[in-house]
């Protein structure tokens, strides 16, 4: 899968881990905020 994206060595993929789980975290953060706790899994729910 990392060979795919074009991702080498650890330290690229240990930001591109941290960035996404920054962008899940924040998105159920503001999901939960807006009490829409059925989308808080949902990333594209967040969009609309």
């Amino acid at each position: 899968m990392l060979d795919e994206r074009g991702v080498r060595g650890r330290s690229k993929v240990t930001a591109n881990v941290a960035t996404s789980l920054l962008v899940m975290f924040a998105s159920a953060i503001s999901m939960a905020k807006l009490d829409k706790l059925e989308k808080v899994r949902r990333i594209v729910a967040l969009a609309s």
